[in-house]
């Protein structure tokens, strides 16, 4: 695998225990982390594939950069809820309101489908080097 690849899946590790330290104290901040280790396995994945990684934070927009017959497309496209954290909930609304907190069911849940995935995606590189 090489570093760029290395790295991009340590640093989905790192985002992922940030968001299990901080979900329930801070679950604007939890939300954040899991979209951005989300998106950082989306860019492991069109590395190792050799497509130039945009930069872009939308994760359905960054699974249509793989073929549309790519093992893992669909599952990523499948995580673009997630891109609405990205920046919606880290600023304030029209008026200055704040924005609403995540729902931290749905956070635990998107926690533990990311958190499923880096091992899956750390072997897929893996196998194409």
């Amino acid at each position: 695998m090489t570093s760029l690849i290395e790295s991009y899946l340590a640093l989905a590790q790192e985002d992922l225990a940030v968001a299990r330290k901080v979900l329930d104290a801070f679950p604007r901040h939890a939300a954040y982390a899991i979209q951005q280790a989300a998106e950082k396995l989306v860019k492991a994945v069109l590395s190792a594939e050799g497509i130039p990684v945009p930069a872009q934070h939308h994760l359905g927009a960054l699974a249509q950069l793989l073929p549309t017959d790519h093992a893992w497309r669909a599952e990523f496209a499948s995580l673009d809820g997630l891109s609405r954290y990205a920046t919606t909930i880290r600023y304030p609304l029209p008026g200055g309101r704040m924005p609403k907190n995540p729902d931290l069911h749905e956070l635990r849940e998107q926690l533990r489908t990311v958190s499923a995935l880096i091992g899956d995606v750390r072997d897929w590189c893996a196998d194409r080097y």
